[in-house]
């Protein structure tokens, strides 16, 4: 419950502008709240989730896009609920809703295997996904079907931003779209904390980040808790010039944030 008191604080008492990433799962009643102090929203469908969970992001889904507020969904292709993913983002998008199939693929299934959620369920990190299933996806992306020649598993495909963001390379001083890039930026300067909040709902926890949760010390680890948000928000004013430099070897969702390897050319692209 504390999550909707922050959102508020942060409205009426800073600068800020507040946008959501969440599995879309509350219950309808806070449509009016979020109508009133959200900029826009991304939403994930998860098709290994509980029935209700499910008819819920996709109802709340359409309220929200039926409220005129900015939002994407990703529909988070799983390969042994394929079809079912397959038939949710075609209602989404009849609907009007920006719909984008998204190939789970934050590790290496030979690597990461399956593990237990914090609420018991079995997931899995990557999927290996069949030809079929990736000649959809590749197609459904504009993209050219030649690629399965050399893909193995989900972290292999071409994954776009969650937030909608375009995630662009510099070249020679040329700016160029990238649909893949090798996802290893551990020593680059990196603008994740100026980019999110990431609140554990299980234990109250802040980090920066989901995936890397990467703070200023270079190790893992929260920067407060959900129920001292005069501590978080100053904690974000304190510390917004300073600079993370990746720990990591992969970077996951957040890699369509700003990095660079050198600290001058960050300093340009981050400001």
């Amino acid at each position: 419950p504390k999550f909707w008191d922050f959102v508020e604080k942060i409205n009426n008492e800073t600068e800020f502008q507040v946008g959501m990433t969440s599995n879309g799962t509350w219950p309808e009643k806070h449509i009016d709240f979020i109508k009133q102090n959200f900029v826009g929203i991304t939403l994930s469908y998860h098709a290994e989730a509980a029935l209700f969970s499910k008819e819920r992001t996709v109802n709340n889904a359409i309220l929200v896009h039926d409220a005129g507020i900015w939002n994407t969904v990703n529909v988070m292709m799983h390969a042994d609920h394929w079809n079912e993913c397959v038939e949710v983002h075609e209602k989404l998008k009849a609907h009007g809703i920006d719909s984008k199939p998204t190939i789970i693929g934050d590790g290496i299934v030979g690597v990461t295997d399956w593990f237990e959620d914090t609420e018991g369920v079995k997931r899995r990190t990557s999927h290996p996904y069949t030809i079929e299933q990736q000649q959809w996806y590749l197609k459904e992306k504009g993209l050219s079907i030649d690629l399965v020649e050399r893909v193995k598993e989900g972290y292999e495909l071409p994954r776009g931003c969650c937030g909608a963001r375009s995630i662009q390379g510099s070249c020679n001083g040329c700016w160029n779209k990238v649909e893949a890039v090798n996802t290893n930026f551990k020593d680059w300067y990196c603008a994740v904390n100026k980019y999110f909040f990431h609140i554990d709902q299980h234990t109250g926890k802040v980090y920066h980040h989901q995936t890397c949760q990467t703070s200023f010390s270079g190790r893992k680890g929260p920067i407060g808790r959900l129920s001292n948000p005069d501590g978080i928000l100053n904690y974000a004013y304190e510390n917004r010039d300073r600079i993370i430099k990746c720990p990591h070897n992969r970077c996951g969702c957040g890699m369509c944030v700003p990095k660079a390897k050198s600290l001058g050319v960050f300093q340009q692209i981050a400001r």
